[in-house]
């Protein structure tokens, strides 16, 4: 199965970050900014992570996890906070997947598009691609009213 520990060590950051700020949208993208800088920070060497502090807390100083696990949150805020205003929505979940994709490219000028080195080209960019397709499934459902191709998504598990 792997070694799951530094998933849940993101998780976990987020969830009380979470605890500590709220449901205020502002806060939680902050805070996915502040972990997609430790992010930048720690793979350009300019935050050594050694010794002890790696090993408890590499993880979260390295940004990448928390980073993504926050541009999560903070959708799911959006989604919350818009859900009325479905066109509203749709406009920043756009806004947000497309600034995500830019800032992956713009960063693969320093760093490398690498999910092992958990580098924030990777992160920025699976972001960006995830807000999109999520924003095209809502569009999709949620404003056409297109429901029937998930038909099997309603199934109990195992009956097909």
């Amino acid at each position: 199965m792997g070694n799951t520990g530094p998933y849940r060590l993101g998780y976990l950051t987020a969830a009380l970050l979470y605890l500590l700020i709220g449901n205020r949208l502002a806060l939680a993208a902050l805070s996915w900014s502040v972990f997609v800088i430790l992010n930048i920070l720690a793979q350009s060497g300019v935050l050594p992570i050694a010794g002890f502090a790696s090993r408890v807390f590499g993880v979260v100083l390295n940004g990448n996890i928390p980073s993504i696990v926050l541009a999560g949150l903070t959708i799911g805020m959006l989604v919350q906070q818009h859900q009325a205003r479905k066109s509203q929505l749709l406009k920043w979940l756009l806004l947000t997947g497309i600034l995500a994709v830019i800032g992956g490219f713009i960063l693969r000028n320093w760093f490398i598009i690498s999910k092992i080195y958990g580098t924030p080209s990777w992160a920025m960019l699976c972001n960006g691609i995830s807000i999109l397709l999520f924003a095209l499934v809502y569009y999709y459902t949620d404003i056409l009213g297109k429901i029937k191709w998930a038909w099997f998504l309603t199934l109990p598990a195992g009956t097909r």
